[in-house]
């Protein structure tokens, strides 16, 4: 069976249900045209720690915990999906100030809670999430086991582009125009700190 090729995906989908996670990567897209109109998006990329794989590294086999990438319109409008599930995630609202200017780079290296549901629609069932909440529990909180990714154009973070997937390379490099929404100019990312609002 060595050459031969088929449609079939061995795309395997994070099991139903509420899992522990961290978030690991923040990617920013640039403006991205999607179903007739031009948003500034980008990408956060999540690890699921009890939901390993198996992968090929440097030539021998490891175990990861599995991903899932998460577009967003980089917005903290109202009825954007990325204030719902920041709000979530934190356990409350933003106030006047933080909905001023929110710098994302601090969901980074934080752990959430993830409610998965499967999509059965088409010819395979694909992962997706259904909602981000606060982490809860006993345990410790999960920390990121694959390099973190912190990109943003404007930024002109060239170490992090060369570890980014193919795939998300491809995407920045349609952006339309090369006015960014950034990221705080300025601002550093400041030390993974515990407490009961995560950021």
């Amino acid at each position: 069976m060595g050459y031969i090729a088929t449609d079939k995906s061995d795309y395997k989908p994070i099991p139903e249900g509420t899992h522990h996670a961290v978030c690991s990567a923040l990617i920013d897209l640039g403006y991205q045209e999607a179903f007739g109109a031009t948003k500034p998006q980008l990408l956060l990329r999540f690890e699921f720690p009890d939901s390993r794989v198996e992968r090929e590294k440097n030539g021998a086999k490891a175990s990861e915990p599995m991903v899932k990438w998460q577009f967003y319109t980089k917005s903290l409008n109202k009825k954007a999906n990325l204030r719902r599930d920041l709000e979530g995630w934190r356990d409350r609202g933003f106030t006047k100030e933080e909905l001023a200017g929110f710098d994302l780079r601090s969901i980074v290296g934080h752990a959430c809670q993830i409610s998965i549901i499967h999509d059965h629609s088409g010819d395979q069932v694909k992962d997706k999430i259904r909602t981000i909440g606060k982490f809860m529990g006993d345990g410790t909180k999960p920390l990121p086991e694959l390099e973190v990714i912190k990109y943003s154009k404007e930024e002109g973070e060239i170490d992090q582009w060369e570890i980014m997937p193919d795939w998300i390379k491809d995407k920045i490099k349609l952006a339309v125009e090369d006015n960014v929404v950034a990221l705080p100019a300025n601002a550093e990312s400041e030390p993974f700190v515990d407490s009961d609002v995560p950021f």
